[in-house]
């Protein structure tokens, strides 16, 4: 069992991947932040408009302007709602890219307490057979 652990070219490859669906789930949670910024972006607009207007093609301006902002608003809410989407399959594929790697760091760790117990058992052996040798060179039975 001592030596190098077979499936490391594997375990690193799946750590990559993991690496890869981390970056995928915080580049979907800033695509997300964006949108709703803009959304806040909109909403602050809307707050700083007049809300007397005096005529009435000043009135048919801002009527046309929050006609057109509630049309935003619908669109950035519907892409708040794909973005959010795209959040959880990104955060879905995270846990599956985990779970694949956790498979094979815990084979690596199993792998790694087997050859450190054979090394100490190959190292017992030694010590043993040179106790042994020793003993019997020297014709002691006990002590120094």
């Amino acid at each position: 069992m001592t030596g190098r652990f077979r499936l490391a070219g594997v375990l690193r490859l799946r750590r990559l991947e993991e690496d890869q669906a981390r970056l995928r789930v915080v580049e979907a949670r800033a695509r997300l932040a964006r949108t709703s910024e803009r959304a806040d972006e909109l909403a602050h607009g809307l707050e700083a408009s007049p809300e007397r207007v005096d005529g009435t093609a000043a009135l048919a301006a801002v009527a046309a302007s929050r006609a057109a902002a509630s049309a935003l608003f619908a669109a950035l809410e519907a892409e708040a709602r794909l973005r959010s989407r795209d959040v959880d399959d990104a955060g879905a594929e995270l846990r599956r890219a985990r779970a694949a790697a956790s498979g094979l760091e815990k084979l690596e760790e199993r792998h790694d307490a087997a050859a450190l117990h054979a090394e100490g058992r190959a190292e017992q052996t030694w010590l043993d057979e040179v106790a042994t040798t020793g003993w019997r060179t020297t014709g002691r039975t006990t002590g120094p």
